[in-house]
This record gives C-alpha cells, sequence and structure tokens, in this order.
C-alpha cells in the first residue's frame, strides 16, 4: 500500500474514541473537584482551629470585650464556641448590672427593675452553668454584683 491510500476512520472507532474522551474529562473533572473539596474542608478545619486558638487566648487573658468582638465579627455561633459566648453573656449581663445599677443612683424611673432583671441573669448564669469551665467566672462576676448592691 502507498503512502496515498489511507483507510478512512470507521464510525463505530470514531464513536468509541468520542466516548472514551468524553469518559476521561468527566473523570479529571470528578477528580478535581474532589481535590477543591478536600482542600476546602482542610481550610475550613485549619480556620476554625485558629479561631478557636484566638477565642482561647483571650478568655485566658479575661479580655472578654475583645472575645465578645471576635465572636461577633467572625459569626462564631459553631456549638465550639458556646464556652466563649457564655463567658461573654455574664460578662456582659454585669456590665449591664453596673449600668443600671448607675442609673438608679441618678434616679433613673424603672432603673431598679432593670438592675434587679441583670442580678437575676447573673444568679441563674451561676447557678446553672453549661460549661464546667465557666463556674468559677460566673460566680465571681455575681459575687462583684453582690458586692457593689451591699455598697450601695
Amino acid at each position: 500500500m502507498s503512502k496515498e491510500m489511507r483507510r478512512a476512520p470507521s464510525l463505530i472507532g470514531l464513536i468509541l474514541r468520542g466516548v472514551v474522551a468524553f469518559v476521561l474529562v468527566i473523570y479529571a473533572i470528578q477528580f478535581c473537584n474532589g481535590l477543591v473539596a478536600d482542600f476546602k474542608m482542610e481550610y475550613e478545619q485549619t480556620l476554625k482551629s485558629i479561631q478557636i486558638d484566638r477565642c482561647e487566648l483571650y478568655y485566658q487573658g479575661q479580655e472578654f470585650g475583645t472575645l465578645n468582638r471576635r465572636l461577633l465579627s467572625d459569626h462564631l455561633y459553631d456549638p465550639d464556641f458556646d464556652v466563649y459566648w457564655e463567658a461573654v453573656e455574664g460578662v456582659d449581663a454585669l456590665a449591664d448590672y453596673y449600668q443600671w445599677q448607675t442609673a438608679e443612683a441618678s434616679g433613673v424611673e424603672g432603673a431598679e427593675q432593670k438592675a434587679a432583671h441583670y442580678l437575676q441573669v447573673l444568679q441563674e448564669n451561676a447557678d446553672n452553668p453549661q460549661f464546667p469551665r465557666n463556674v468559677h467566672l460566673l460566680r465571681r462576676l455575681l459575687e462583684e454584683a453582690q458586692e457593689l448592691s451591699a455598697g450601695q
């Protein structure tokens, strides 16, 4: 046979090559999707670990204002952050109690009821902490509020 006489490709051969190429492309896409999903999952776990470490640093340093801003700004509402939310909410309740005690001393109407409400919130938090590691903190916050009310 001469070089000029080539056999025309068969239709079945072309179809088979097309199917094989299509299957390989689909396989490559699925493989890439799997890699992206694995990378994303690893990234999210690493990010969450970093966020927990930062929150723990603020918690241990008793920087509850910074901890509160971090929880809010990063939208950290996952159950892994509940221990930090409990601490921040306790500190917020104490701040609210101080505020309403000061308002009461200034003669603001209704301040006494608000102060009593936040003292009750502090009492409930101290009596029923969700996390054992917050027991000491919540009791200390309640004692501070009680000392303030005894002093006035």
